[in-house]
C-alpha cells in the first residue's frame, strides 16, 4: 500500500501548489497552510472519491468520466481552489495600471 499512499500524496502536494500560484505574494503563510489542509484533507478526497473509486458517481454517465492518468482530478481541484483563492484575495497591488490596462514589468529582463 506503500506506492498508493505515496501516488495519492504527490497528487495532493500537486493540486496545493495550483492553489499557491494563484495567490503568490498576496497571503500569509498561515493562510497556505490552511487552504493546503483543506484541499489536501477535504475537496481532493471528495473528488477522487467521485471520480476514482470504483462504482464512482461519475462513472454512472453515458460516456462515463475517464481521467487520463489523473490529471484531471488533480487540476480541476487545483484550479477551483486557486481561482477561489484568487477571488477572495484581490487582485495583486500595484501590479497593473488601471488607467491604461498595461503592467509592469517585474520578472523579466530589461528589453
Amino acid at each position: 500500500y506503500h506506492h498508493r499512499f505515496l501516488f495519492f500524496l504527490a497528487f495532493q502536494a500537486t493540486a496545493a501548489t495550483i492553489v499557491s500560484g494563484a495567490m503568490a505574494e498576496r497571503t500569509l503563510f498561515s493562510a497556505y497552510v490552511i487552504i493546503t489542509c483543506v484541499v489536501a484533507g477535504v475537496a481532493y478526497p471528495l473528488a477522487v472519491r467521485l471520480a476514482w473509486a470504483p462504482g464512482a458517481w461519475l462513472q454512472t454517465f453515458d460516456p462515463p468520466f475517464i481521467d487520463f492518468a489523473g490529471s484531471g482530478v488533480v487540476h480541476g481541484v487545483g484550479g477551483c481552489a486557486a481561482l477561489l483563492g484568487a477571488i477572495i484575495v484581490g487582485p495583486r497591488a500595484g501590479r497593473f495600471d488601471p488607467s491604461c490596462r498595461t503592467f509592469r514589468r517585474t520578472m523579466c529582463p530589461p528589453c
